[in-house]
Order: structure tokens, then sequence, then C-alpha cells
């Protein structure tokens, strides 16, 4: 099971999650306190393996101001964390052009997974490289603390609905305490976590971080 944490602020807390054993990290050029500047970002990936690196962007703003062409041309970033209006199409160009694309979606109730099924069914030959599954909240894009709707899931999961979705990665309110009934629950192929693992938002408390890693090896 992948495990990225989510919302790194420096080079510091980069640095202590890879190196305890997290596959990737997510720097946030979105919204919120912890939205880091393009510049910070790319102090922090110059540092690091960018291949661990997942950019969280508002698609349209990327692609308008350049921002992916810096992000694999210069950076050797390929993985990207969308939001905002996400179209298949811009699921073809963007794989056209080497990225990894991680679709983020929040989910409360089946509307949602409908909404989810009818954009998959629509991107026919090129899906999302993976879709991050959150919990969802009204004008907040994420690091919340609030959980994901693990029943809806669990029985997603159990009725094989998904079973030729992209592989799902779940945030939304994951802790030390509990990753390991999650992932036993939901089943994703990874785990998203941001403020379970902080001591104010953007800063990370690395014995949190390594209490995380910890269960999530523990859960695989």
């Amino acid at each position: 099971m992948d495990v990225k944490i989510c919302g790194i602020t420096n080079l510091g807390n980069a640095s202590h999650a890879l190196s305890a054993g997290a596959d990737f990290i997510g720097l946030n050029l979105v919204a919120g306190p912890r939205q880091i500047s393009l510049d910070e970002a790319g102090t922090i990936v110059s540092q690091i393996d960018a291949t661990k690196a997942v950019v969280l962007v508002d698609c349209a703003k990327a692609k308008a101001d350049g921002t992916f062409d810096l992000l694999r041309n210069e950076w050797g970033v390929s993985k990207v964390q969308l939001y905002g209006d996400v179209s298949p199409t811009d699921l073809i160009e963007l794989h056209g052009r080497g990225f990894e694309t991680w679709l983020v979606r929040p989910i409360e109730d089946e509307a949602d997974i409908d909404a989810l099924e009818s954009f998959l069914d629509s991107c026919h030959e090129v899906p999302p490289s993976r879709l991050l599954l959150d919990a969802k909240v009204k004008g907040i894009l994420g690091g919340t603390g609030q959980l994901a709707n693990w029943s809806l899931l669990e029985d997603l999961h159990e009725s094989k609905r998904s079973r030729n979705w992209p592989p799902i990665i779940l945030a939304g309110g994951l802790n030390p305490e509990n990753v390991r009934e999650a992932s036993a629950r939901v089943r994703p192929a990874g785990v998203d976590v941001c403020s379970g693992v902080e001591s104010t938002p953007g800063q990370k408390d690395h014995a949190l971080v390594d209490a995380f890693l910890e269960q999530c090896q523990q859960s695989t």
C-alpha cells in the first residue's frame, strides 16, 4: 500500500517523510494553509527525488500559466494531483506529456459515486492514473481532518463496482490511530494523510509521521 504525506511546506518535513518510508509527498500550489509558492516548491523538489513529489494544481490555471511545462521540463515532476475543472481531454493531454494524473473527488453519498462513474466512463482509453477519494467538506479542498465515507467506499469495494477503476487512494481524516482500520475496510491501493500527522497546519510532527508509516506497514 502506497503512502503519501501531503501538505508538505518545507524541505525538513519532506526529507523526513521520505527517509521514514513514505512513497510520496504532496506539495500544494492550490489553496489553504498548506499552500506554498512555486519557488518554495521548486526548492523542495530540487533537493529530493522528483519522482516522489505529487504536486497539487488547479488544472485550468496550471495550463494557462505554464506550470505544467515547468514541472515536467525543468523539475522532472511526473505526478500531478488535479483540482478544479478537469475534462477527459485534459487527461489525454497530460498523459501525452508524460504526467501521471491523480484525480481528486470528494465522496459523500451514492450521487458522488454515480457522478465519478460517469466521468470515468467518458474517459475511455485514458482514465486518471489514480483516484484520490477524500471527505466532502463544502468550500474546502482537503486537509480538513474530516473522515471520508468509509462505509460507502467499503460497499464500493465489496460490490466490485470499482474493479475496473484506476487505483484508489484514500484520504480524509486519517491518522496513526485509524489508518489500519481504514485500510482493512476500504482496501485502497494507497492512503493520503495531511492534518493527521501535524502539530500545526503545514508543520508535520515527525513522531506522528513515523507512527503513521509504522501502522501502514503493519496493515499490508
